[in-house]
């Protein structure tokens, strides 16, 4: 008798029927009866993790799904798309590379861009993307993925948002620092790199940004 009978047991969409001999690394093989009628023979470690819940019928309908979700809204392709995507794994996967700076903090996409109707809701709040520079970006860093904090920002708008810019009021305008340099130097060079990281020095010594920015400017 093995030492974990799952004779009659059922895992996902599979009920096991009996034991069905080893493979050749010694592992228990069971002959199993999916729901759809087929019958399939499992590892008992598959079985006990849950790695394996179907005769294959399942992942193939979910496969199904997703292509018939595609063809719905019919932009799965699109640079929308893959920015609402981008969205959505940020917020609700752990893997994903940036979870820490969103979910991992409680940012949370609202249920109106949730479902399958999300990305339809999405677009129709956000609107088309103006152009191929534009994404997603928050008004409130700390907020939610909503309608009314959500809305289509450059890079550089997207720099000035950030926790961590250093904005100054520069011309009559609010905005970071970095910018303000590269406007006094008319490019992004050299020149523009030293400036900006001498007014971080002096800003760093106490001085206002703005009052850092003249200095950098006159060395």
């Amino acid at each position: 008798m093995p030492r974990d009978n799952f004779a009659g047991l059922r895992f996902g969409r599979l009920v096991v029927l009996e034991q069905s001999g080893v493979d050749r690394a010694g592992k228990i093989l069971w002959a199993c009866r999916c729901d759809c009628g087929y019958e399939k023979v499992v590892p008992a470690g598959r079985l006990k993790h849950g790695v394996t819940r179907s005769c294959g019928c399942l992942r193939r309908e979910i496969s199904s799904q997703r292509f018939r979700e595609r063809v719905s809204h019919g932009a799965s392709y699109t640079p929308e798309y893959n920015l609402y995507r981008s969205v959505l794994g940020r917020c609700l996967y752990k893997g994903a590379g940036n979870y820490e700076y969103y979910g991992a903090r409680g940012i949370k996409v609202c249920a109106r861009w949730l479902g399958p109707a999300g990305f339809s809701n999405f677009m129709a709040d956000m609107g088309p993307r103006p152009s191929l520079g534009h994404s997603v970006e928050r008004r409130d860093r700390d907020g939610h993925y909503t309608p009314d904090n959500c809305y289509w920002a450059t890079a550089e708008q997207q720099a000035q948002n950030k926790r961590n810019t250093v904005t100054v009021e520069f011309n009559g305008e609010l905005m970071s620092l970095r910018k303000a340099c590269r406007l006094v130097v008319g490019g992004w060079n050299r020149q523009t790199v030293n400036m900006y990281a001498n007014a971080l020095r002096y800003k760093e010594r106490g001085y206002a940004p703005l009052e850092a920015l003249k200095i950098a400017m006159e060395m």
